[in-house]
């Protein structure tokens, strides 16, 4: 009587792993914020390319609705709507803003991102001179933190343009690529 009481308990508690495993994987999307992200940066990186932007935006549209998440959805949307045309730079960064502020623990660097995103967006501004030096002092520390050679370079690069060279804003796409794939 004993065996078959614990017979009964064992396949009891094979069943209910098998349910938990299943229902987590149901919940569960098959994306995360990265490749949201990485689409976005290749998107804009390729946006005069016909075939390169379709795939992009393809892709882009498929992470968008497994993550099915509302604040995302409105970014996707209101960055949709640019495309036809030609997105800004403030167009990309609101929309991977958009994927960090939602999904924050898709990335394990999300805060060097909300940050960069300030740096990029009020560099020059003489309006926003406290936000901005805040911003640049705490994107600066945590990049250094890293300790990533890469991620360290790419900065350095940006702090000497200055805002003022030709690749500022790629500069900030390349960093935001490198934090994004640590």
């Amino acid at each position: 009587m004993k065996r078959k009481n614990v017979v009964i308990g064992v396949i009891c508690a094979m069943i209910l792993i098998a349910v938990i495993f299943a229902l987590v994987s149901l919940f569960s999307g098959k994306y995360t914020a990265k490749p949201l992200i990485l689409n976005t940066i290749n998107l804009r990186a390729n946006f005069d390319n016909p075939v390169a932007r379709a795939e992009a935006i393809t892709e882009i549209n498929k992470i968008v609705a497994d993550l099915n998440d509302a604040g995302i959805n409105e970014g996707w949307r209101a960055m949709a709507a640019c495309i036809p045309e030609t997105c800004s730079d403030d167009e990309y960064m609101n929309f991977i803003l958009s994927a960090v502020n939602n999904r924050p623990k898709d990335i394990e660097y999300s805060e060097i991102i909300k940050e960069l995103v300030k740096v990029h967006r009020f560099w020059g501004d003489s309006t926003n001179v406290i936000v901005f030096s805040q911003s640049l002092t705490n994107t600066n520390n945590l990049v250094n933190e890293l300790h990533f050679s890469t991620a360290v370079n790419a900065w350095n690069r940006i702090v000497e343009c200055n805002g003022e060279c030709e690749d500022y804003d790629n500069l900030f796409f390349d960093l935001i690529k490198i934090i994004v794939e640590l």
